[in-house]
């Protein structure tokens, strides 16, 4: 999550040759997910290997499902208190609703 990035950089990345303004954010889950939270109670820790198998037959899949890990609530939280903003650093989030219909593959 760039957004992320973004924000653990400019707290975290103090000896810089330049001043960051400001920090804008799109679509970032800055407390955490709740799809994160439910997929990885749902899952299980012993079947995550396997469905991770099946994400390396996709295109841009792959990976060791430590993103999940990262982006829980919980794990966020202790992110969010780690990672205050900075002062004088102006913050802006982006973010939207989406209403999936009858027929979508995101229902």
């Amino acid at each position: 999550m760039g957004g992320l990035d973004c924000r653990y950089l400019t707290t975290h990345l103090t000896h810089r040759s330049f001043t960051v303004l400001s920090v804008t954010t799109i679509a970032t889950p800055h407390r955490g997910s709740y799809f994160a939270d439910h997929f990885l109670s749902t899952l299980g820790p012993d079947r995550l290997p396997n469905f991770l198998s099946l994400l390396d037959l996709l295109p841009n899949g792959g990976g060791d499902g430590k993103a999940f890990e990262c982006l829980t609530l919980e794990s966020m939280r202790k992110f969010n208190e780690e990672t205050p903003d900075v002062e004088g650093v102006k913050y802006f989030s982006w973010g939207a609703v989406y209403e999936p219909g009858l027929i979508d593959t995101w229902k």
